[in-house]
């Protein structure tokens, strides 16, 4: 995996799914295992510049997930190989997570390729250690990971993860209050520290959240603070940053909005804006995207574009999903 073109970041930055109001994070993952699944994705996109030659970009990617016991353990793993043409023809193995997964009481230990989302922002990112492919899929760390449980409300994860060509050391602690969370971050990546403070609660019947991280050689400092509700068989989202889209981007102030919203049993649809407060000009992106289901299949049209002092740039994207 490596850092993400620039046409995967326009993608990803009209593409971003809200979270769930109040993050699930609190509680033990289940004892049941969720069945295996499989889904697979067809997507053809195109942009459109003034004066320019439009450029597409074809892809085909399947994602399967599921476990498999081996003995007292569980292997995990969720898959996502995919093949691309943009000019050229790309194929990628996919691997976004393969681990053994062993319980003892309120402890969980876990081996292998494992995603580490450190994040409480919903609409942009304010930092990540994780890679991504070149389609956008934020991928695992090989590693080992131990995760206590002291009581309901307390999670302790401890994690040694390959990073940089090293292994880095990292140390979250979460804790659940009665009407928010609090999450605090420490690694030690090479030669550069990074400590991160995450909360989110409830305010009346919106949700707040924010997070900031400090980091180390050189020093810099990203942050992402939001506010989200709730509108008739949907959410709104508003959240401001100093944070990327996806990893591997640099960091930018940004202002960004969402609203999602289901239509009907089988129609829904979500609108997100972004501004750039660039030093040079301000740039913004919009994009509107329609999903119809059809049992087991889902279509979805996204129309978007972006403008700022360069010439705009239009981007049209259909996406063919079938679940398994």
């Amino acid at each position: 995996m490596s850092a993400a073109p620039r046409w995967a970041g326009w993608l990803a930055a009209l593409a971003i799914v809200p979270l769930p109001l109040l993050p699930a994070g609190f509680a033990r993952p289940p004892v049941s295992p969720p069945p295996f699944s499989l889904e697979l994705e067809l997507s053809a996109a195109g942009t459109l510049t003034p004066g320019l030659p439009p450029s597409t970009l074809w892809y085909l990617r399947a994602h399967l997930e599921g476990l498999l016991p081996a003995g007292a353990a569980v292997l995990r793993f969720s898959l996502d190989p995919a093949a691309w043409y943009d000019g050229t023809t790309h194929v990628t193995a996919g691997v976004t997570e393969a681990y053994l997964q062993l319980r003892h009481d309120s402890t969980i230990f876990s081996a292998g390729i494992e995603r580490l989302p450190l994040e409480v922002a919903r609409l942009t990112l304010p930092f990540s250690i994780e890679p991504v492919d070149a389609l956008g899929v934020r991928g695992g760390l090989a590693g080992i990971r131990s995760i206590w449980y002291p009581d309901d409300a307390t999670r302790l994860r401890l994690a040694l993860v390959g990073f940089g060509g090293g292994v880095a050391p990292i140390v979250s602690l979460r804790r659940q209050f009665a009407a928010f969370e609090v999450e605090g971050h420490a690694a030690v990546l090479g030669g550069r520290t990074a400590l991160g403070l995450g909360a989110s609660g409830l305010l009346g019947r919106l949700v707040v959240y924010g997070e900031i991280w400090a980091l180390t050689a050189p020093v810099d400092w990203r942050y992402a603070v939001g506010l989200s509700g709730s509108v008739k068989g949907g959410i709104w989202t508003v959240e401001a940053a100093y944070a990327s889209v996806l990893p591997g981007l640099p960091p930018r102030r940004q202002v960004a909005a969402q609203l999602a919203q289901q239509l009907s049993d089988d129609l829904s649809w979500r609108l997100t804006v972004r501004a750039f407060p660039d030093p040079d000009a301000v740039r913004t992106q919009a994009g509107v995207e329609f999903t119809r289901t059809f049992a087991a299949t889902e279509l979805t049209l996204l129309l978007g574009g972006q403008f700022g002092p360069e010439p705009p740039q239009g981007l049209i994207r259909t996406v063919l999903r079938i679940s398994f």
